[in-house]
C-alpha cells in the first residue's frame, strides 16, 4: 500500500510539473495544413517556448521582460481577427514574422473596411495617378469644376488623388485631348507603402491604409471608429494620422499559394503573440496508414 501511494504521488508530481511547465514555459502545437510548408510540414507536431518574447503571467496576460520577435522568427499566435471568443479561446496560427513594427511594406493591394454596417454608395471613389508636374493643371480642373477633394498623396514622382468616377468623367472631359497629361486608374495592381505601427508612434491615415488602420483601432485598440466620405474618424472625431498603442507584426504563410496570413486576418499585436516555434518533437503524414509515413528525419529538428 504504502508503495502505491509513492507512485500516486510520483506520478501525480510528474504531471502536476509537466501542466506548470506547459501553462508557463512550453507548449506544443499540431501543423493540420501545408500553409508553412518548406518550414513545417502538415503532420508536424512543434515544441512552442513561451518565453521567447518575454513571460506572460497566468490569467493576467502581463508580459516581464518584453522582447519583440525578430523577423524570420516563425511565430504561434491568436487569430487576430477573431472578435467573438476571449483571447485564450482564439484559434491559433502559424506564421513567419516578415514585418516588425516600424517596418515599411510593399503590398500590392487594398484592404477592406471590416464593418458590418459600413456602406459605400455607387459613388465610392477610387484612387487615380498623375504625375507631379500637372499638379496645377490638374488642380485648377477641379477648381474650376468645384469638386471638393481630400489633398492629392505623393508617391515617388506622382500623385494619388481620390475621386469618384464621375468626378474622374467630368476631370478627363475637361482635358480633353491633352494626351500628355495621363491619369490613371490604379484600382488594379498598385503598389503600397504601408508602415507597420509601433508603439507609442503616429501613422499617416493615407487612402490606401485607411481601412488597414481602421480594423486594426476597431479590433485592438478598442476604440470607436468608422470610415466616412474617405475619412478616418476615432472616438467620433475626424483624424488625420493615428498613434497607436501597442506594438504589431505582418506575418507571412510560408507557402506562396496559403492567403491566411496577414493578407487576411491584418496585423497581429503584441498582446496575440504566444511564442517562438523551437523544435519538431514528432512528425507524420497525417495521409499515410498507422505504420507508415513517419518522418523520422525530422524528430527533433530545429526550426528556422
Amino acid at each position: 500500500m504504502r508503495k502505491l501511494k509513492k507512485w500516486i504521488a510520483i506520478t501525480v508530481g510528474v504531471l502536476l510539473i509537466a501542466g506548470i511547465l506547459r501553462l508557463l514555459l512550453f507548449t506544443s502545437c499540431y501543423i493540420p495544413n501545408q500553409g508553412m510548408e518548406d518550414s513545417l510540414k502538415q503532420g508536424d507536431h512543434i515544441i512552442i517556448n513561451k518565453t521567447s518574447y518575454g513571460f506572460t503571467t497566468p490569467f493576467s496576460n502581463k508580459v516581464i521582460g518584453d522582447r519583440s520577435p525578430k523577423q524570420g522568427d516563425i511565430v504561434l499566435f491568436y487569430n487576430p481577427a477573431n472578435t467573438q471568443a476571449p483571447l485564450h479561446q482564439k484559434e491559433i496560427y502559424t506564421s513567419r514574422c516578415m514585418g516588425l513594427p516600424g517596418d515599411t511594406l510593399l503590398v500590392n493591394a487594398q484592404f477592406e473596411i471590416e464593418q458590418e454596417d459600413l456602406f459605400f454608395s455607387p459613388d465610392q471613389k477610387k484612387q487615380y495617378s498623375y504625375s507631379s508636374r500637372y499638379k496645377a493643371t490638374i488642380d485648377s480642373v477641379i477648381n474650376l469644376l468645384e469638386i471638393t477633394v481630400n489633398p492629392a498623396s505623393e508617391r515617388n514622382d506622382s500623385l494619388v488623388q481620390s475621386l469618384s468616377s464621375y468626378e474622374y468623367y467630368l476631370i478627363a472631359q475637361k482635358l480633353g485631348r491633352e494626351d500628355s497629361i495621363t491619369v490613371k486608374d490604379l484600382s488594379d495592381n498598385l503598389e503600397y507603402h504601408f508602415v507597420i505601427p509601433k508603439k507609442g508612434e503616429s501613422i499617416k491615415v493615407e487612402p490606401w491604409n485607411i481601412a488597414l488602420i481602421h480594423n486594426t483601432i476597431l479590433l485592438h485598440e478598442r476604440k470607436t471608429t468608422t470610415v466616412k466620405s474617405n475619412k478616418l474618424w476615432v472616438e467620433n472625431q475626424p483624424v488625420e494620422s493615428y498613434r497607436f498603442g501597442q506594438d504589431y507584426y505582418w506575418m507571412v504563410a510560408g507557402n506562396s499559394k496559403n492567403t491566411v496570413d496577414s493578407r487576411q486576418f491584418g496585423l497581429v499585436p503584441q498582446s496575440h503573440i504566444i511564442g517562438k516555434a523551437s523544435f519538431i518533437w514528432f512528425s507524420k503524414d497525417p495521409n499515410q496508414g498507422l505504420f507508415s509515413g513517419y518522418r523520422w528525419n525530422r524528430i527533433f529538428q530545429p526550426i528556422y
